[in-house]
């Protein structure tokens, strides 16, 4: 009934690409890395790749070698302790984190399938890694490091992530809601990382620190506007909105080549004709405006987002049965298309830029 159009579903059967932590790193490389080979190749102008710069530098870690019963690929003996078979998994990770350019970086673990900001921890040495991988072993058996963006954009002293949402319909073209939301830690940020409260803003996380408020910690662009004329990061309020402008363009020029980054990758995203599904989109913006792509969330939770923002997700739906299910155009909806996949084979599809 759905691919006959009588019907429509509300969900892709298939989309571990995007929600597990360790694929979406794995195949925004691969696309990056074919992208580079192919404005090698060219004589033309290279074209842009945003997800490159979005992407922080990134390890993927699979422990699940150290729990195989043929503990002989990993090049131990079978009576080899759990340690050190957590230890040669890691290997590339020792690696990458002893690399002279990676001296000065701070780095933060995350389970590649567990939600809700559990697991998480900012770790600053190899062996932090280990003894980490090694607590967690009975949630997760693959993470992903990353370079931590330890200078983030600031509002009113505390740490923000933006939380957007994206609308994928068929197969496939994608918008992202033009409303989006600032969530705050409710800790003031320190470099001090053992402040957890203070560097992580999962929503979920935040709601353990008695200093989080809704009407502080949960924020619309315009309250995101106005703090940053008080926090003097912007002159007036039309510099701000210049900025949060770039920003917003920033988002849907990566979550556009994030979409074309999974053309033909159907084993971990199969758009479907008749389908639809939002995705919720984390985002991180450094002191000097830089966007970053945090992570993607299908069929995220609108019970997170709380009351004061009940109206934006109202919007979202109500803009979602006009474009998904009725079929009609995203003009005047607050849905701004980002991506649209041509019909014929070759190419990455046709990515709505706006360039700032």
């Amino acid at each position: 009934a759905v691919l006959s159009g009588k019907l429509r579903a509300s969900s892709y059967c298939v989309r571990k690409g995007l929600s597990r932590k360790a694929q979406l790193a794995h195949y925004t490389s691969k696309y990056i890395h074919r992208k580079e080979q192919s404005n090698n190749a060219t004589a033309t102008a290279p074209r842009s790749m945003y997800l490159k710069q979005a992407m922080p530098y990134t390890v993927v870690i699979d422990t699940w070698p150290a729990f195989s019963v043929d503990t002989n690929q990993l090049g131990n003996d079978s009576g080899s302790s759990l340690m050190q078979r957590i230890r040669s998994c890691l290997q590339e990770t020792d690696h990458a984190m002893s690399l002279p350019e990676h001296e000065e970086y701070m780095w933060i673990l995350k389970p590649s399938t567990v939600n809700k900001g559990a697991g998480i921890k900012i770790v600053h040495c190899f062996e932090e890694v280990v003894e980490t991988v090694l607590d967690l072993n009975e949630v997760a058996r693959e993470f992903v490091l990353q370079q931590y963006i330890d200078r983030p954009l600031l509002l009113r002293r505390r740490k923000f992530h933006i939380r957007a949402y994206a609308l994928a319909v068929s197969a496939l073209k994608v918008y992202l809601y033009d409303d989006v939301l600032a969530l705050c830690s409710g800790t003031r940020y320190s470099y001090d990382t053992t402040q957890v409260l203070a560097h992580i803003t999962n929503t979920a996380y935040q709601a353990i620190d008695p200093n989080f408020s809704e009407e502080k910690c949960v924020l619309t662009l315009n309250e995101v506007k106005k703090i940053m004329v008080k926090d003097k990061t912007s002159r007036d309020e039309n510099e701000a909105a210049k900025k949060i402008q770039k920003i917003q363009d920033g988002m849907r020029n990566i979550t556009g080549e994030l979409f074309a980054a999974y053309k033909g990758e159907y084993a971990v995203f199969a758009p479907i004709q008749g389908c639809f599904e939002h995705f919720g989109l984390d985002f991180l913006v450094d002191e000097d405006f830089v966007v970053y792509l945090l992570e993607v969330n299908p069929g995220p939770d609108f019970r997170q987002t709380g009351s004061k923002l009940s109206g934006i997700i109202s919007g979202l739906m109500a803009s979602t049965i006009d474009v998904a299910i009725a079929g009609k155009s995203e003009v005047g909806t607050g849905l701004t298309k980002v991506y649209e996949e041509t019909i014929h084979s070759g190419g990455d599809g046709i990515i709505n830029m706006r360039f700032s």
